[in-house]
């Protein structure tokens, strides 16, 4: 697929598939799947074709419905040399960042975030940005927010999870959903049908035990 520029885009309705148009599609090791310039991608759970819809969404009666809408932006957990903000709506829960820096992200301490004790600062913003979801971001003692961190525009499929999307692909639907986003550039979409803050995905991946190779 040739590079056309930032054209990419993922375009749906509550009742339809994923259309991802102009972007190129890797699976979770790195290969990039052969495919037209607009390609339907499952996000029921029940495509026996996965990553790509078949059209078992209309069978199953897919429930579409966003069961929790977005109450709150991202809160701050200011440190002397950097503060990170944390989208608790936008996480999905796999831990790459308390595995990442377990120093400063410990889901057993109060604040689980503490900027505080991380002494190497690039690190921690290396950890931030492996984030896929935008679930976090950061400041340095300048104040500006730094949300976006790749203009390669790519679609990537977890093994058994989310719709990982990076490089700035533009979000099309009819719920505004990219209102909700904090970062435009990079997002997780659910692709197993039981997200409650759908289109994203919450990590309820893990609850049903998603199996995206069937």
């Amino acid at each position: 697929m040739e590079d056309n520029g930032k054209k990419g885009m993922v375009v749906f309705t509550k009742y339809s598939p994923y259309s991802a148009v102009d972007t190129k599609i890797e699976n979770y090791k790195g290969e990039e799947y052969e495919t037209p310039r607009v390609v339907s991608l499952c996000r029921c759970g029940h495509s026996k074709n996965k990553p790509f819809c078949d059209g078992t969404h209309g069978s199953v009666e897919f429930d579409n419905e966003r069961k929790e809408e977005k109450k709150h932006g991202p809160k701050a957990y200011k440190g002397s040399k950097i503060t990170v903000f944390y989208d608790r709506y936008l996480c999905k829960h796999i831990g790459k960042c308390t595995h990442g820096f377990p120093e400063v992200f410990n889901v057993n301490n109060t604040p689980w975030i503490a900027p505080e004790q991380a002494q190497d600062v690039e690190k921690l913003i290396e950890v931030i940005k492996k984030c896929p979801s935008g679930a976090l971001s950061y400041s340095l003692e300048d104040g500006k927010r730094e949300t976006e961190y790749s203009d390669v525009q790519k679609i990537k499929i977890e093994k058994n999870g989310s719709i990982n999307i990076s490089g700035g692909v533009k979000l099309i639907d009819d719920n505004n959903s990219e209102d909700i986003l904090d970062s435009k550039e990079h997002y997780s979409l659910c692709r197993c049908g039981a997200s409650k803050h759908k289109p994203f995905c919450d990590g309820s991946h893990h609850d049903i035990e998603f199996d995206g190779q069937k």
